[in-house]
């Protein structure tokens, strides 16, 4: 029964073409987790799955193995459960059993291994939960914009947890992992019980979806 990672770099991006195999600092974008899947102790395999065949070669210099994503699974609107059952698939089909699945986006950089294993470890301790996802406090107060401009936020009750900021948290998108039996065999991407994991003060909370935020990111690669 394997742990694997699961890398998901796809050749396009509308918002900002090209971002997967842009540099940031010495190396791709989506070679920086690439970087720490493989310096995990807690991942037997490291996976990247793309269109890109620039982007698939990259991936076997570095170590990991690399599976080609058909053209039908790297639109903007394909879900991300597709993606990862292609690859569940593919190493079925060699002769692989995957028990835990572990996401990482390529547009967070910034993760450290130490910390991707204490989560890995607290998952594998916490059997009752399908999935986990890395989720940092919320302090915004969310709503709509109504059609002549005016504000309605979501309820009262949202506006109060934002103002104590105690309890109201959202998805980061740094880290899931997946209890493959549990979610994606059942075709539910986090199954029924999700374990909020806090992100850690160490993983920066940037993710990279415009060139400003890749600015930001490039800003920091370089302090």
């Amino acid at each position: 029964m394997l742990k694997i990672a699961l890398i998901p770099a796809k050749s396009n991006s509308r918002r900002l073409p090209g971002k997967n195999k842009r540099l940031l600092g010495d190396k791709p974008l989506f070679a920086h987790s690439v970087d720490v899947a493989l310096k995990s102790s807690e991942i037997d395999k490291v996976i990247v799955s793309s269109d890109s065949d620039d982007i698939l070669e990259i991936a076997r210099e570095l170590g990991a193995i690399a599976i080609k994503r058909p053209v039908q699974l790297c639109g903007d609107n394909v879900p991300n459960l597709n993606v990862c059952k292609h690859v569940v698939d593919t190493l079925n089909n060699e002769g692989d059993d995957v028990e835990l699945m572990v996401l990482l986006q390529p547009t967070h950089p910034f993760r450290t291994a130490e910390e991707l294993d204490k989560a890995i470890k607290t998952f594998t301790l916490n059997q009752e939960f399908d999935s986990l996802a890395s989720v940092s406090s919320a302090h915004r107060v969310r709503g709509t914009i109504l059609s002549d401009h005016g504000w309605e936020q979501e309820n009262q009750a949202q506006q109060e947890r934002a103002q104590t900021k105690n309890d109201s948290f959202e998805i980061t998108g740094h880290l899931f992992i997946l209890r493959v039996k549990n979610t994606i065999e059942r075709q539910l991407l986090f199954g029924k019980r999700v374990y909020a994991w806090k992100l850690p003060k160490s993983w920066l909370d940037i993710d990279i979806d415009t060139e400003q935020d890749f600015l930001i990111a490039q800003a920091v690669i370089e302090k």
